[in-house]
């Protein structure tokens, strides 16, 4: 690994570890990973900033940040309790032909469910998403799933803060630079 881009990650991460207080918008949950018919639990926060994405995950009695920089294409991943920083290229992955998503498979369903709740100065309201989509990475099968209760808030003064993550989201390279992921319509990016 290139040392000067490993004290860059290094300095990445110091900064935006500190930083987590001014964060745009922050999410707080659980996030479940099946493989080989077993579950996996672990709880999750995620910070948006910009086009910043930094998430915190403890896995099992570890803890694990990612931090994805989204114009710049790389990803730091920081095991915390091997001190050990990984930096990947989000475009590495641009030569790899046997990339494949199935988009007949692509599901997404998000039903209001009628409940309303305010949280600060947002009126939200209770929706129930249900999102999947399939892709093959050479031999790798991966099913992602999204399951779950949502509440969303409509025209709120925050949204303005996240146009930055919604721009770099509409790259046609958003979906880490691969060419059979690329070929997809901003609809199916966006699901």
């Amino acid at each position: 690994m290139n040392p000067a881009r490993l004290c860059l990650g290094l300095g990445l991460v110091t900064l935006l570890l500190s930083g987590t207080a001014a964060a745009d918008i922050t999410l707080n949950g659980r996030s479940t990973v099946m493989s080989m018919n077993m579950p996996s639990t672990s709880q999750e926060r995620v910070y948006l900033k910009k086009d910043w994405l930094r998430r915190d995950q403890l896995d099992r009695g570890k803890a694990y940040t990612y931090i994805y920089d989204l114009n710049g294409h790389d990803i730091s991943a920081l095991d915390h309790s091997l001190r050990q920083l990984r930096v990947y290229e989000m475009n590495a992955l641009a030569n790899t032909p046997e990339a494949k998503i199935s988009y007949q498979d692509l599901k997404l369903d998000l039903d209001a469910t009628g409940q309303k709740h305010a949280l600060g100065t947002w009126n939200c309201a209770e929706h129930k998403l249900d999102a999947s989509m399939p892709a093959e990475l050479g031999p790798e099968k991966v099913l992602l799933r999204l399951d779950g209760k949502v509440w969303l808030a409509r025209n709120t003064r925050e949204q303005k803060d996240l146009q930055a993550f919604f721009k770099a989201m509409d790259s046609p390279d958003f979906l880490i630079g691969i060419p059979g992921l690329q070929k997809s319509s901003p609809a199916h990016i966006r699901a």
